[in-house]
């Protein structure tokens, strides 16, 4: 088990923030890849110099902000996916700032709107019929969740034929994006 970096510089303030800022940059950077285990809490505490508490703070702070995965009896696990951590930041920014679901869905609606031109631009003729597929589906299918699995599978699609590797991120189709929004 790889301990952390020492964090190069020591600055005046809370001592918990100072471990969340130095384990973000590691996790951020790629030091801490994800699906990695965090030291336990007590190696943690002995290679920061700090108390449990003050390390269960941090590794608190980490798992709300989508970083680590904590469960009860094992230590914290990296967690670091891209549209797991745009999720956690739209939904912050939701409850921040105040942003309607009519502001998140336009922007959504604009996401879209590009992935279609991309892949207007960009899918191969067998992609183009995996999304006319894909969109013929959505008519055919019967009920509620049907038709929300019909219309994922299209937005799926149109984002995938893209070939914008953000754009399954942001439009929210990539399956961990969807499982962390339901």
């Amino acid at each position: 088990m790889p301990m952390p970096e020492k964090p190069s510089l020591i600055f005046r303030g809370r001592v918990a923030d100072q471990i969340v800022e130095d384990l973000r940059r590691q996790i951020l950077d790629g030091t801490l890849p994800d699906g990695s285990r965090l030291p336990s809490e007590r190696e943690l505490a002995a290679h920061y110099d700090v108390s449990g508490p003050t390390v269960r703070e941090a590794i608190r702070v980490l798992t709300a902000t989508g970083l680590v995965n904590t469960r009860n009896g094992s230590r914290a696990v990296v967690t670091a996916q891209g549209d797991t951590l745009l999720a956690v930041s739209i939904a912050s920014l939701v409850q921040v700032d105040k942003v309607s679901g009519r502001e998140v869905f336009g922007l959504l609606g604009a996401l879209n709107a590009y992935a279609a031109e991309l892949a207007a631009t960009q899918a191969s003729d067998e992609e183009v019929t995996r999304l006319r597929e894909a969109s013929q589906a959505i008519p055919a299918s019967e009920g509620v969740t049907q038709t929300a699995a019909a219309l994922r599978g299209f937005f799926d699609t149109l984002s995938a034929i893209s070939h914008n590797p953000c754009l399954p991120h942001c439009a929210g189709s990539s399956p961990k994006c969807r499982s962390s929004s339901q």
